[in-house]
């Protein structure tokens, strides 16, 4: 199953070879895709057929079915009648691959890789309304696709959620190509490809991170899908049941809470503790893979390391990110900005006991926490 576009190595199901020609029928993925790009048999790039011409000496290959509800018959294999034998393949997208013996002489069979563009998934507007079923590298629209394919239903799910994350990764921000050359790309893509039984809750934690994102339930009890972001962005207006009397970089706090709405124990002291990760549980570099769109999605990594608390410390601490998905290096290195940034500079946790004033909150929020004893005003607290 693929979402987004890349490169993998798809199954070969069939194989026969006539003595001068190796033809394979290659099981491109699940469900309804865009189409293929490029196909590679045994590090050959293989051209698209063309009608009336004599491909013998380079090969070429057809996309018999981008996995329709019907699929549809592969006419190289056909009975004396002209019937077509084997199987369509219905809600599967598989390929006719045909090549000269130079490059497949039929004794095993061949390595093949496929470029392709995945999945065609559900979209909806901002009022829940039902769009099109459409071809995207969108990562709010690939979870909602995810979600509904492990048990999900519509009903279930915050649908005005999706489209907003939806809208806010489909925002252009400014980048560079590897040659230096300034262009625009959406804020968030995701390519991944599923070769592979994984449990869904490991590759949405994947797609969370590549693309700053996290799912709550919202106040009628549906799944939301939110943005981890700055206050600006993540309560842009007022949340219900705040008390908030003005705003704070841009935003609103879902709460304010101080000295008066923390609890105290019965000897008179705040039930207020502050804590810490020890440094070698807050690592101060973090490195992640992907395929670069920019360089025919090829693999490639990219590794970044706070230099500032790599001195104060002492030490290198290094970790890999969860991330799945990600497209090109500026992604990349915001996602990685802002695991550095959680694990150095947001590694305070507050806990503390208050009363129904916390009634409401749902994980992700954005608080503020006014303690004198600790020199917060306002503090932000996720």
């Amino acid at each position: 199953m693929i979402h987004g576009t890349a490169w993998y190595q798809p199954p070969v199901v069939f194989a026969r070879n006539d003595g001068n020609l190796t033809r394979l029928e290659v099981l491109l993925g699940l469900g309804e895709i865009q189409g293929v790009l490029k196909i590679i048999v045994n590090d050959v790039e293989i051209p698209l057929a063309v009608d009336g011409t004599n491909m013998t000496s380079t090969g070429w290959y057809n996309v018999v079915s981008l996995g329709n509800r019907t699929g549809g018959f592969n006419l190289d294999f056909v009975n004396t009648g002209g019937e077509p034998l084997g199987d369509p393949y219905g809600s599967m997208a598989f390929a006719s691959v045909v090549v000269p013996n130079r490059i497949a002489d039929g004794k095993r069979l061949p390595t093949v890789k496929v470029l392709a563009q995945g999945l065609k998934v559900s979209r909806f507007d901002e009022d829940a309304g039902y769009l099109d079923e459409a071809f995207t590298a969108n990562p709010a629209w690939i979870m909602l696709d995810l979600l509904r394919r492990s048990g999900w239903n519509l009903d279930e799910l915050d649908l005005i959620s999706f489209a907003k994350v939806a809208a806010h990764c489909d925002g252009l921000v400014t980048t560079s190509d590897l040659h230096g050359t300034s262009l625009t790309v959406p804020r968030y893509e995701t390519n991944i490809v599923l070769r592979r039984r994984r449990s869904a809750a490991e590759i949405l934690r994947g797609l969370r991170n590549a693309a700053a994102l996290y799912l709550t339930y919202g106040p009628e009890g549906r799944l939301q899908l939110k943005l981890e972001s700055k206050i600006s962005v993540s309560h842009p207006v007022k949340p219900a049941g705040s008390n908030a009397t003005e705003s704070l970089f841009g935003g609103w706090p879902a709460y304010e809470f101080s000295e008066s709405s923390i609890l105290r124990r019965e000897n008179g002291s705040a039930a207020f503790r502050l804590s810490s990760r020890t440094n070698a549980d807050s690592p101060n570099r973090f490195s992640l893979e992907f395929q670069d769109a920019f360089n025919e999605y090829q693999q490639d990594s990219l590794s970044i390391v706070d230099i500032d608390d790599t001195e104060r410390t002492g030490q290198d601490i290094a970790a890999s990110i969860n991330a799945l998905g990600i497209p090109q290096f500026d992604q990349a290195a915001r996602v990685i900005r802002l695991q550095l940034d959680k694990s150095l500079r947001g590694n305070v946790y507050a806990e503390f006991e208050t009363s129904i004033k916390a009634l409401g909150l749902r994980p992700g929020d954005l608080i503020t926490v006014t303690y004198a004893k600790e020199g917060f005003d306002r503090q932000l607290f996720r």
